[in-house]
């Protein structure tokens, strides 16, 4: 994430911290460690929160998806059937006519 000094492979931050501490007095350099150490456990929870927040997210994307998948394939299922059920009573129709044709024509 962070810049690296190119002399010692260290992260520029850590370069400014350490001649920041040496700058500081005692007093001084311990509140400094400990607010750098704040904001580190801060960064972390709300990088944790936040990994928590989409895995939630993501979990509750799948769930609806799932649901429209279940309800897609329901209405295909029921797609099938009207089809099926159309074509018998397309065949008794076509039967029912002829039945009637050979009837008329027979009086």
């Amino acid at each position: 994430m962070g810049q690296y000094c190119a002399a010692c492979s260290l992260r520029k931050e850590t370069h400014l911290h350490g001649a920041l501490l040496r700058a500081l007095s005692q007093h001084q350099a311990e509140q400094w460690s400990e607010l750098v150490r704040r904001e580190h456990a801060i960064t972390e929870a709300l990088l944790a929160e936040q990994a928590e927040q989409k895995a939630a997210l993501l979990a509750v994307e799948e769930a609806e998806f799932s649901k429209l998948t279940q309800r897609r394939a329901e209405s295909q299922e029921r797609l099938s059937k009207e089809a099926q059920l159309m074509m018998e009573v397309s065949g008794l129709c076509a039967s029912s006519n002829a039945t009637w044709s050979i009837l008329t024509s027979t009086v």
